[in-house]
């Protein structure tokens, strides 16, 4: 069975509570998820994605793909994450050029991991 497409929001940092409401991570997690209602891609919140120094992490994990991290993501950021996203899933290993990466986003890349093996 194939993994279905995610995408990961840390939504937990505690440097990024606001006074009152919601972290910036879930809100970002809810506009992914409206800005894609439509689309196939799953939006996933996760309570750590190791980038605690620069929060509002997202992540692009999968089974024997690349995994990304960017950092320092906001609302902003909506439609070139979820334009990233679909050049991961659509990838066959998940590998990312500069070139499918908004110029914004590329700079606020974090992790790169290669698939084991």
């Amino acid at each position: 069975m194939a993994q279905p497409p995610l995408l990961f929001v840390c939504t937990t940092c505690a440097r990024d509570v606001p006074a009152a409401g919601a972290t910036r991570g879930r809100q970002l997690a809810d506009a992914l998820r409206a800005a894609s209602a439509d689309a196939a891609l799953t939006i996933r919140e996760v309570a750590c994605l190791n980038g605690c120094r620069s929060p509002c992490n997202v992540a692009l994990r999968g089974l024997r793909r690349w995994t990304y991290r960017f950092s320092r993501c906001t609302l902003d950021d909506v439609e070139a994450l979820l334009a990233t996203a679909r050049a991961y899933w659509a990838a066959a290993d998940g590998e990312l050029g500069q070139a499918a990466m908004p110029p914004g986003l590329a700079e606020r890349m974090t992790a790169r991991t290669a698939p084991p093996g």
